[in-house]
């Protein structure tokens, strides 16, 4: 269960698009003809909208269980990057589609997988807290090589980043 929860926190919202947006940063600028602070604006607009879902994210999880709402999430989030690898100049596409990943990637967050884990694991919930949570950083180790390979970006145009 702590691989399925660690595999899960890689394909989150905070793995696919906070920690690879300093690598996609100067690409998407250039591709929307925006400065480095509205480029920023996109992710402070995914973590205020991540703030304050995540407490309906959690009682979500209780009501109709984690499962449900991770999957829900997980397709939600998926639909949300078609789109942003569709989307167009003028910015403020961009800033409504971060937004809206970020309301659609609330349940792919580490509040609804926290259920998962302790309730497989009831007798040892600091064990698998610890052995879940900690290896989310191994998403931004895979995460930079894969964003810096090649992306996607409006137009089908694929940019590289030299290094």
């Amino acid at each position: 269960m702590v691989l399925v929860t660690i595999v899960g926190l890689c394909l989150s919202v905070g793995s696919v698009l906070v920690y690879t947006f300093g690598i996609l940063a100067k690409s998407l600028g250039s591709a929307f003809a925006a400065n480095r602070g509205s480029m920023a604006l996109a992710i402070t607009f995914l973590n205020l909208v991540v703030a304050f879902s995540s407490p309906i994210t959690g009682r979500l999880a209780d009501r109709f269980g984690p499962k449900r709402v991770i999957m829900v999430s997980l397709v939600g989030l998926a639909g949300c990057l078609f789109l942003l690898s569709r989307a167009t100049p003028p910015v403020w596409h961009l800033w409504v589609l971060y937004a809206l990943a970020g309301l659609a990637g609330a349940g792919s967050t580490p509040v609804a997988y926290a259920r998962v884990v302790t309730n497989w694991f009831d007798r040892n919930r600091s064990l698998a807290l610890d052995g879940s949570r900690h290896k989310a950083p191994l998403a931004t180790c895979a995460g930079y090589p894969l964003a810096g390979n090649g992306v996607l970006l409006p137009k089908g145009r694929i940019y590289t980043i030299s290094r």
